[in-house]
């Protein structure tokens, strides 16, 4: 096992801070109203960012297998700088949209009665400062784990 993680690192090490930050989701949205929602896993939006966790223990991890001074390594934090931009900004820009959108669909369903019929859009889309900082955080912690145990 630990030779196929070293052969793949630079898949597993994302794929694990993704995943771990998906599944978190669920704890911190009980955590922070009470109630459990397991469908949080597959959505977007929410804390912690799995965009920023994804992108930051690539980065990270790429850091510790080819230097910090290499190409690889600056074009992953370059990408990942944009990433948790997009998640921070243009994402959640698009959510806050979705709820206006929202509204005036349910006044003109509202208006023109059941025979106006348009689905609702997602409005957790995008991130806040915390979850992009969460997410960031989570993912340099999976990458310094892998790092320390497959490059020290």
């Amino acid at each position: 096992m630990y030779l196929f993680i070293q052969k793949y690192i630079f898949i597993i090490t994302p794929f694990t801070a993704w995943v771990l930050a998906q599944w978190l989701k669920p704890l911190f949205e009980y955590l922070r109203t009470g109630s459990w929602d397991v469908h949080l896993v597959k959505g977007a939006g929410g804390m912690p960012s799995s965009h920023s966790s994804t992108m930051i223990s690539l980065t990270t991890i790429l850091g510790f297998a080819r230097g910090v001074q290499s190409d690889i390594f600056a074009l992953s934090f370059v990408t990942s700088l944009i990433v948790m931009y997009d998640a921070r900004g243009v994402r959640q820009a698009a959510g806050s949209h979705a709820v206006y959108l929202n509204y005036i669909k349910d006044e003109l369903t509202t208006l023109f009665g059941r025979g106006f019929t348009v689905e609702g859009f997602k409005t957790n889309l995008g991130h806040t400062s915390l979850q992009v900082a969460a997410g960031a955080l989570l993912g340099l912690i999976i990458g310094l784990i892998y790092g320390f145990t497959f490059f020290h």
